[in-house]
């Protein structure tokens, strides 16, 4: 679930992450059993998930770099991950870590929602042209350019649904938001700027001026947190037009007859370890009917967890 997951929070790529310009790779320079890792990953390493085999691509779409590496560790709280291979030859900063198998160009994979949140009308989404229907396949976007979230920016995504849909609009009501835990911070802090400007407490102790709990909405609307979103970003969508077309629920493979698990087969001897292995398989992907009843909010500050 976790994998798709990181998938249902992509853009159809297979993408995982990309490595942030001021991220520090070493590779194969470590001590076994990791001889490898990723530090500063712009607080996207919990994307990678531990024993995952992964492919680096200098850009999407374009030929993967030869060789594929395996995930030892993820370390969320450091943003670090770590690799029990050597990373393929030249990986650098700006490569696109991809899924073990993809193609690493946009529509080949899981739609996930960064398929969806973009504003433009150019490319494809889900084999459709934006060229051929301007305006109807892009989302509206609120471009903070580095400024810190405030709290208008709500009801400028209010504004734009309406813009686009018209005044009667259901969806301008009912959206709600998703982002990392980094802008839910964000959204503590107008709470918390707040208080410390204008309210002195009576007696003669300090008072707590913090909650044990960031805030669960941003401008009156649920705020869905997880650390696979984007730092630096604010989805706001509206559940309605957004649905999964599901074939194969995500479950354990059968290898027939109900047998989930099947013994491994040593490659060097022939017989069969002692050891067994099972899958989880699913087919499905994420859809938006509405492009236009959603928004996203893009280069956000992002305040630092760790000074």
């Amino acid at each position: 679930m976790r994998g798709v997951d990181a998938q249902f929070l992509s853009d159809s790529s297979g993408m995982l992450l990309q490595i942030p310009a001021t991220a520090t790779i070493n590779n194969n320079t470590l001590t076994a059993p990791n001889v490898s890792d990723i530090v500063g990953l712009g607080g996207q390493a919990n994307q990678l998930q531990e024993q995952q085999v992964v492919q680096f691509f200098p850009t999407e779409g374009g030929v993967a770099r030869t060789g594929t590496a395996t995930v030892s560790y993820v370390d969320g709280a450091a943003d670090t991950v770590y690799f029990s291979t050597a990373l393929p030859a030249g990986t650098a900063t700006g490569d696109f870590i991809m899924i073990q198998g993809s193609t690493g160009a946009v529509g080949s994979g899981i739609a996930g929602i960064y398929t969806f949140q973009v504003n433009t009308n150019t490319g494809t989404v889900l084999n459709l042209s934006r060229a051929n229907f301007p305006g109807q396949l892009s989302t509206p976007n609120i471009n903070k350019a580095g400024a810190a979230l405030n709290t208008t920016d709500g009801y400028k995504a209010s504004i734009l649904i309406r813009r686009g849909l018209g005044d009667d609009a259901k969806e301008e009501d009912s959206f709600e938001w998703i982002c990392s835990p980094t802008e839910e911070l964000s959204v503590a802090q107008l709470y918390t700027n707040v208080l410390q400007q204008n309210y002195v407490p009576p007696g003669d102790t300090a008072l707590d001026m913090s909650k044990k709990h960031m805030p669960k909405t941003f401008n009156g609307r649920p705020l869905h947190v997880t650390v696979t979103a984007r730092q630096g970003r604010m989805e706001a969508v509206s559940p309605e037009t957004w649905g999964i077309i599901e074939t194969v629920e995500p479950s354990l493979y059968d290898f027939g007859d109900g047998v989930t698990t099947m013994p491994i087969p040593d490659s060097g001897t022939g017989a069969y370890k002692t050891s067994s292995i099972f899958y989880y398989n699913a087919f499905l992907n994420l859809f938006a009917s509405n492009l236009k009843s959603n928004v996203y909010i893009s280069n956000l500050a992002v305040p630092s967890v760790t000074s």
